[in-house]
């Protein structure tokens, strides 16, 4: 049943709560608190349905969790409630939903020619930031980090995205100015000055920490400044040699057997 069917002035004022929020993440599973339990409603509790005893971080299903923020026994109408956190899958920091043996990266492009990529491995705390040749290398880098979630802008779409799971954000977001008052918020700085990113390399990083503020509204993630990388700082291999030299997979994609499944079987 969708929420649509019923007038909403028609729902109970516990639901007329609940419309609101939802109306607000219209994309977004919305998991309400109710008492000690969360519970899913219309659409969402179909969608739930369909994804149970399914992990839905890894079916590319972003979670919102809205959270009772009032006290029950001074409310005379619905408890008070807001979207404490959104969990996508580039967001995740709790242990027991991540891949351990694999780096949990939330990746921001910026512009199809001369490409910026700005990323965040959030298990190790690290920001780092290059810029790119054209969009063959775009194609190579997206292939090597392999994004849990990649962010890129509405008019700048690529084929390439669509082997991720993207969130398209709107062309506003990609701003300048916007994007520089993003990264002193994150950061708690005066000037970006002492990073020395170019107005794009801004921008990029920018919409990146953006998006964890964003998602994560209570606490933000620790994250080291943003490091700007060049090729001259590793070697670039395409996509087409790593898979063939079997670095992180073997041929049948699996971790076993490959260079990196046997380092991990290594001791010191």
């Amino acid at each position: 049943m969708s929420q649509k069917a019923t007038p909403k002035s028609q729902h109970t004022p516990m639901m007329q709560q609940y419309l609101q929020i939802k109306s607000e993440f219209p994309d977004t599973l919305v998991f309400y608190r109710m008492g000690d339990f969360y519970e899913m409603f219309y659409d969402d509790a179909v969608r739930g349905h369909e994804l149970l005893g399914i992990t839905l971080i890894e079916k590319g299903q972003s979670v919102a969790i809205c959270e009772q923020i009032g006290d029950p026994a001074q409310s005379k109408g619905p408890v008070e409630r807001k979207v404490t956190r959104i969990i996508t899958p580039g967001t995740v920091m709790d242990e027991s939903l991540m891949n351990a043996d694999e780096d949990n990266v939330l990746l921001c492009v910026f512009g199809l020619h001369q490409p910026v990529i700005a990323y965040a491995e959030l298990g190790s705390a690290v920001c780092s930031v290059f810029t790119l040749a054209d969009i063959a290398e775009l194609d190579n880098e997206l292939a090597r980090l392999n994004p849990a979630e990649l962010l890129y802008c509405e008019d700048s779409e690529a084929e390439a995205f669509n082997r991720y799971n993207s969130s398209k954000l709107g062309e506003w977001h990609f701003n300048l100015e916007t994007a520089g008052a993003a990264i002193t918020a994150f950061y708690d700085i005066n000037t970006l000055e002492q990073l020395e990113l170019s107005d794009n390399e801004t921008i990029a990083v920018g919409v990146l920490l953006g998006y964890l503020q964003n998602t994560n509204r209570q606490a933000k993630p620790e994250l080291s400044l943003p490091k700007k990388m060049a090729k001259h700082d590793f070697v670039m291999l395409d996509a087409v040699s790593r898979k063939n030299l079997e670095l992180t997979h073997n041929v049948h994609g699996e971790r076993s057997h490959s260079l990196l499944g046997v380092l991990d079987k290594c001791a010191t």
